[in-house]
């Protein structure tokens, strides 16, 4: 029998999914996290002291035409490092949920892909019609938030024109101490040398 996380969240390790209730337009999905305890990513201590928990309500990709939101039962741990300035921090799920987000990683992800294809109004319309209603500056907004791509620089013409830089160097004092003895006239151009005895 398929369970539901493996159907729901095939990547995301340490999640439970407790239920799951369909109406006529929206999907909830409740569900926990399982680990048993997490790091405060500030001073990077593990921490199993719960503080307490509550639900968050991060939206999800829309499924079957239903808007899918999650709700997830989160734990605030107390940081376990004396020097810590903060007392307690909150569990992130990676892959699921970020600190302070709304939408799951998931629509994020998708949300912004729409956004580099379309831009700010054509993709909050298509995103609209997906079933996430979404306004043209969310779109830009996560688009804002991507990273930029790492362009590098092509290595082989990168070399040639540094050789091409010592080359002309070394010509160019070549000709200037052939100069100062009088016996070459130089021309910038190679091809264009002309010898005088």
């Amino acid at each position: 029998m398929l369970r539901l996380k493996e159907l729901l969240f095939p990547a995301i390790a340490d999640v439970a999914v407790l239920s799951v209730r369909v109406s006529i337009e929206t999907v909830r999905v409740d569900a926990r996290c399982i680990a048993y305890g997490a790091v405060y990513p500030v001073c990077g201590v593990w921490s199993s002291r719960v503080h307490g928990s509550y639900l968050r309500f991060p939206a999800d990709v829309p499924s079957g035409g239903r808007s899918v939101a999650l709700q997830l039962r989160v734990r605030r741990f107390i940081c376990g490092n004396s020097g810590c300035a903060r007392c307690s921090f909150v569990e992130q799920i990676p892959g699921l949920t970020r600190r302070h987000g709304q939408q799951a990683e998931r629509l994020r992800s998708t949300l912004a892909a729409v956004g580099l294809a379309l831009a700010g109004r054509a993709g909050a319309r298509i995103a609209r019609v997906l079933g996430v209603p979404v306004s043209r500056s969310t779109v830009l907004r996560l688009v804002d938030a991507l990273p930029d791509p790492e362009v590098p620089a092509p290595a082989c013409k990168l070399e040639k024109a540094r050789k091409a830089i010592d080359e002309a160097r070394s010509d160019l004092e070549n000709a200037l101490y052939r100069e100062q003895a009088g016996t070459t006239v130089y021309y910038p151009h190679p091809e264009d040398r002309v010898g005088t005895a």
